[in-house]
């Protein structure tokens, strides 16, 4: 054996093969040449063999720690900036102006198009992952995704390059922030403002889902806005074509937790019903400020979309009732009872059957002469003032569908959706409210015929420990009533006196028995506020 050949070279050469050969990540260049002419271990890197200038302790080019002899990362391994970097490997074309933000693989920046002068977003795959045979695959798949989609509300792909050893591609620069950073300083959104996003963001989903691509995370960080208020979809980076090679095993999920759809957390396959689902929980956590699940960890989140029902929040206004029915809709556990297409969802937020064909916008009329438009017109005048003074002036009385008035809005199931509706009591979340003010007690109740009379009981208690219940702390407040049921869906309201309870959390139950002295029982907690 030569001397340059020693057996750790040899060992690490058949241990671990060159992936910077093999994919092409990082070729060789002047700058850092290959250690083909030493045998010293200390000068060459174990993993892929450049030099190490002064017997540095990591490399440049990989970021091994040399000093971990069976070539581990350390915990923190020291990384070339990569700022520094793109901007060395763009400078022909591109001034990189500033870090826009960064991901588990990936770093954004913004910078001004030289050509064009104009400002881009460029994504830029972190040089200590380009060896990283699947990343490389996953993020070039992603820029071919989204290259692939072209709608007004997906953020177009203007170049997909490599300069050295930089993979990036270049992207419309977006300049009107995050659905994240709305909700961060506006807490909520009003009902127009969501109705309006989950039109625009719906029909991009849709368009994507139609040529088989889901996204598979939707969430607020991924809906970004641009001048004039439009919101565009961002980030294919785990999106799923039909026709591309599946990069997950089966019974594996991946996404955000927080946004997952039952489906995409059990690992199953997914179609672009999981995206209508992952946009309603967005549109959930826009209308109340919070997401409809909460979990300490990624397997409770997952556990609670799959098995868990959707708490009904305190709605004010009927604009914001009308949304969360909607969004009923589309965060419904079963695909098959969610929006099946884009169009059924845009008819759902339209109102109107997606049988009914969507009202055209253009109205084409045929060149009428001016003297006749005048003589319809004297005419039309003329009868009007005829039918005022006319005793048959009445309008005719609405018949049919016309003559119902709309139906009080309820949480309780329609006698259409299932077989009965049962008998259940349902209670709207008070959540936070200020100290020294009553609160309002919204509650259906469900599956009792018109005119049934009932009784009912609501409690606030304050949750407190055994010694403030041993020196006799807050008292509980009651109200106790008999009504009747206005319909097999009958929602109520009752003022609770609470404006004298101190600050603390409370457990709010509502108790109601029927005629046949069926008990049903529902409890929620609300918080009083302290006094700032």
């Amino acid at each position: 054996m030569k001397g340059r050949d020693s057996p750790l070279r040899c060992l690490v050469t058949l241990v671990m093969p060159d992936p910077f050969r093999v994919e092409g990540a990082f070729p060789a260049n002047s700058a850092m040449k290959r250690a083909t002419k030493t045998g010293d271990r200390d000068t060459a890197c174990a993993r892929c063999g450049s030099l190490l200038p002064d017997k540095s302790a990591t490399c440049a080019a990989c970021g091994l720690n040399q000093k971990a002899t069976t070539g581990v990362y350390d915990s923190a391994p020291s990384q070339p900036d990569d700022a520094a970097l793109v901007r060395a490997a763009l400078a022909d074309e591109y001034d990189i102006l500033e870090e826009l933000g960064r991901g588990g693989m990936a770093v954004v920046f913004r910078a001004r198009e030289r050509a064009l002068d104009r400002d881009v977003a460029i994504k830029v795959l972190p040089r200590s992952l380009a060896f990283d045979a699947a990343l490389v695959e996953r993020f070039q798949r992603e820029a071919r995704i989204a290259a692939a989609l072209e709608h007004p509300h997906i953020v177009p792909i203007h170049r997909v390059g490599r300069a050295g050893d930089t993979i990036f591609f270049v992207m419309k620069h977006v300049k009107g922030g995050s659905l994240a950073d709305r909700l961060r300083e506006r807490h909520h959104l009003p009902a127009d403002e969501i109705h309006k996003i989950l039109v625009e963001v719906g029909g991009a989903l849709a368009y994507a889902a139609e040529r088989g691509v889901v996204h598979r995370d939707i969430k607020p960080e991924n809906i970004l806005f641009d001048e004039s208020g439009r919101a565009l979809v961002t980030d294919f980076g785990i999106a799923r074509s039909a026709d591309a090679t599946a990069m997950t095993r089966a019974g594996t999920s991946v996404g955000t937790p927080r946004y997952m759809s039952p489906e995409q957390a059990r690992g199953k396959t997914v179609d672009g019903r999981s995206d209508i689902y992952s946009l309603g929980v967005v549109a959930y956590e826009c209308l109340t400020g919070r997401a409809p699940f909460e979990g300490t960890d990624h397997y409770s989140l997952m556990y609670a979309h799959v098995s868990q029902p959707i708490p009904a929040p305190a709605l004010d206004t009927p604009e914001e009732r009308t949304v969360f029915g909607v969004l009923e809709k589309m965060l419904r556990k079963e695909p098959t009872d969610r929006p099946q297409t884009g169009a059924e969802l845009e008819a759902l937020l339209e109102g109107r059957s997606p049988n009914t064909p969507k009202p055209s916008r253009i109205h084409r009329t045929s060149r009428v002469p001016m003297w006749q438009l005048a003589t319809a017109g004297t005419l039309v005048i003329a009868l009007g003032a005829a039918a005022l003074f006319s005793k048959g002036g009445d309008l005719p009385a609405k018949t049919g569908l016309a003559a119902q008035p709309p139906e009080p809005y309820s949480r309780c199931p329609r006698g259409t959706q299932v077989a009965a509706v049962p008998y259940r009591v349902m209670v709207d979340p008070v959540g936070v409210r200020k100290r020294g003010a009553d609160i309002k007690v919204a509650y259906d109740v469900c599956g009792l015929k018109k005119g049934t009379t009932y009784e009912g009981v609501i409690v606030a208690k304050k949750q407190q420990s055994k010694v403030s219940r041993f020196l006799r702390g807050t008292e509980p407040v009651e109200i106790r009533f008999r009504e009747e049921a206005a319909s097999a869906r009958s929602r109520q309201e009752r003022t609770l006196a609470t404006r004298k309870l101190p600050s603390g959390t409370y457990t709010l139950t509502v108790s109601i028995t029927d005629g046949k002295d069926r008990v049903r029982n529902v409890a929620t907690t609300f918080e009083i506020a302290k006094d700032k």
